[in-house]
């Protein structure tokens, strides 16, 4: 007998669909705590982030019989949150308060790049800090491209964009976070 631990994510769902609630439970068990750290990061609060990725995955489970077994479970599953998580900002209907919005306005396509900054550690704890004053549009693609390491391609699937539209918005980002790591750290 295969034990649930050495079977695929899309496996796993496949089983799922077939009745099996302990393969749905593995499922919980390899995605909790890294949709709880993407869904923290996009909303910032502990509790609403808990709450987020328990919608999520009970939307995973009621939904499940509609996921398609070909294509890459992960990027489904982060969808489902993503929207959660979308849902929650949208009814706070969050601002950049504090921050110059002219930052914004005034980057141009040759700003200095910030890669070199974000492979030092104390850079990236500033960095993160400064990610919540980005847009929504330009945070999202950074967060799923660094902190949960996933492809163009899968961050595609996810946000429901094209491939080029998620690079542009990851360059213009950087750029973003280059300008205000600037503005607040010299």
């Amino acid at each position: 007998m295969v034990t649930m631990a050495s079977e695929t994510d899309e496996q796993l769902a496949h089983f799922t669909q077939k009745g099996d609630n302990n393969a749905f439970a593995e499922i919980m068990h390899r995605y909790e705590d890294k949709l709880f750290r993407y869904a923290k990061k996009l909303i910032t609060d502990e509790h609403e982030a808990k709450d987020v990725v328990q919608n999520a995955f009970m939307k995973a489970y009621k939904n499940m019989q509609s996921f398609d077994i070909k294509r890459k479970f992960s990027s489904w599953i982060y969808r489902i949150t993503h929207n959660e998580a979308m849902n929650v900002l949208r009814k706070r209907k969050r601002t950049t308060n504090g921050i110059d919005k002219t930052v914004f306005e005034s980057i141009q396509d040759d700003a200095p790049t910030i890669e070199e900054k974000i492979e030092q550690e104390d850079v990236k704890i500033e960095i993160t800090a400064l990610l919540d004053f980005l847009p929504d549009d330009y945070k999202e693609p950074l967060l799923l491209f660094y902190s949960e390491e996933k492809s163009y391609g899968e961050i595609s699937d996810i946000l429901r964009m094209p491939t080029g539209t998620v690079g542009t918005r990851i360059n213009r980002g950087k750029k973003m976070l280059a300008a205000l790591y600037e503005q607040h750290y010299g």
